[in-house]
């Protein structure tokens, strides 16, 4: 019995420090895992010619209180959006070269404190090496040691313009992983006089299974966000950059703002000859994964149809695009709750004749004409889905523009943000005022106030779903 008693104690203490290993582990490369899948996530979502606009601030208290830069606000709601989804870990920060110290300073940071241009990691001599080519070390950094990734920023022209850096604590993990072992050691004590045998047969079997469901469920959600990340680079390289825009009239600006990595809104721009044009902003039914893949359907039958019909106007390109919705979904005689579908705004645009064609399925055309902002609304039913008859007709407004009129397209996402002091929906009178109050600004510097005032009114609040806003002068 004695003999017995040992060899179960002396299996359980091998048990214990297997389980303890095994967990220190687990937990540590959690940690990792956590640690990258964060920040190369904030890389992906930071757009790098953000930091080569705040480098206008040289000195850091240039950029404090309410003087703080639209840019600044959505590097820091980037950061925080995705350290937000990754789970408790130091703040991501961003962090650039300082190139008359040498050190590297910290631009911005998801936390909601400003520190720009700080040194930081004073010392740490692996981060500065690893600034340029991105990677991992461990550094000192207030009486603590961090386990670091770095991912270098590129911007549009290819030069680096700063670096992501996130930061996990592997100290924490070994304080966990020794605390379950006390907490199992107790346990194990306790069914050592109830179950020594059952736990001498079924302790391995447990440990092969709990490794295996956690290496598992790692690499299924490592598989997910890389497949989101891509989906997102993809969805990006299918609608215009605002160069587009630019470059085809007077001036122009375009905010997008996923409520995830990927939207469900989208915004479009087909030329048609040296006079004539189409855009359109669109808002599909969903967000995230469901609404970016109606995005990408509806996006590739716009494009079908304008290449079959160049010179249809945008009434009846609606009605075409309705129909072949309807069949592409299978929704012809389904339940009348099959709803999905997407509001739209589409304009053609006829510099010949100095004249622009609206025509809206749920979603409004803003035209600023004479010193005065209308509102052309479009009709009150949307592209595809069966809630709806399935033979739709849709208004076509003709609108004599004259020379710096402008045409505002946007998604209901910015004026059905909740926020502000009493936690309530923007609407889209406080956005009329907005541009009316603004009309004169250069479309550039408009997009960003636009920007700045959606990040301000949000404040601490969840985004409630994607934002798209077009604004063009012709």
């Amino acid at each position: 019995m004695l003999a017995t008693g040992s060899l179960l104690a002396a299996l359980m203490f091998v048990g214990l420090r297997v389980t303890y290993t095994s967990e220190r582990r687990s937990l540590e490369h959690g940690r990792l895992e956590q640690l990258n899948m964060a920040t190369r996530g904030a890389a992906a979502l930071v757009n790098a010619d953000h930091i080569r606009t705040l480098l206008k601030y040289p000195v850091s208290g240039q950029l404090v209180g309410t003087t703080q830069d639209a840019w600044y606000y959505v590097l820091h709601d980037q950061l925080e959006r995705t350290i937000s989804v990754h789970g408790d870990m130091p703040p991501l920060l961003i962090v650039r070269k300082d190139d008359r110290s040498g050190g590297i300073v910290q631009l911005a940071s998801s936390a909601n404190t400003v520190d720009w241009l700080a040194p930081r990691f004073t010392g740490s001599t692996g981060l500065g090496d690893l600034y340029p080519t991105g990677g991992t070390t461990t550094i000192e950094q207030d009486g603590n040691t961090w386990t670091a990734l770095v991912v270098p920023l590129y911007g549009s022209t290819g030069q680096q313009e700063g670096a992501v850096v996130g930061r996990v604590d592997l100290a924490a993990a070994h304080a966990a992983a020794m605390a379950g072992l006390w907490r199992n050691g107790a346990f194990a004590l306790a069914l050592l006089f109830l179950a020594g045998l059952l736990l001498h047969r079924s302790v391995g079997i447990w440990l092969q299974r709990e490794e295996w469901s956690h290496a598992h469920l790692v690499n299924a959600n490592e598989r997910f966000n890389d497949s989101l990340v891509s989906a997102g680079r993809i969805q990006r390289a299918l609608v215009p950059d605002t160069s587009v825009y630019i470059a085809h009239f007077n001036d122009a600006f375009v905010i997008d703002r996923p409520k995830q990595v990927v939207s469900g809104d989208f915004h479009w721009f087909h030329h048609i000859n040296a006079q004539e044009c189409l855009v359109a902003t669109a808002d599909c039914t969903g967000h995230g994964v469901p609404g970016a893949m109606l995005a990408a359907i509806a996006c590739s039958l716009l494009n079908e149809l304008v290449v079959r019909h160049p010179k249809v106007e945008p009434a009846e390109l609606l009605v075409m695009l309705n129909e072949r919705l309807i069949t592409v979904l299978h929704q012809e005689g389904m339940a009348r709750s099959a709803g999905d579908g997407l509001d739209i705004a589409l304009c053609k645009v006829d510099r010949g004749q100095r004249t622009i064609l609206f025509a809206g399925a749920r979603r409004p055309l803003y035209w600023w004409h004479a010193g005065q902002l209308s509102v052309i609304n479009g009709d009150r039913h949307p592209v595809g889905g069966s809630q709806y008859d399935l033979q739709r007709r849709f208004t076509c407004h003709r609108l004599a523009y004259s020379e710096g009129d402008r045409l505002y397209l946007f998604s209901d996402g910015y004026v059905d943000q909740l926020g502000g002091p009493s936690g309530k929906r923007f609407m889209s009178a406080r956005l009329q005022e907005l541009l009316s109050a603004n009309a004169t600004m250069p479309m550039a510097d408009l997009g960003r106030v636009l920007e700045h005032t959606f990040v301000r009114w949000k404040g601490g609040q969840e985004q409630l779903d994607d934002v798209c806003v077009l604004g063009i002068a012709v």
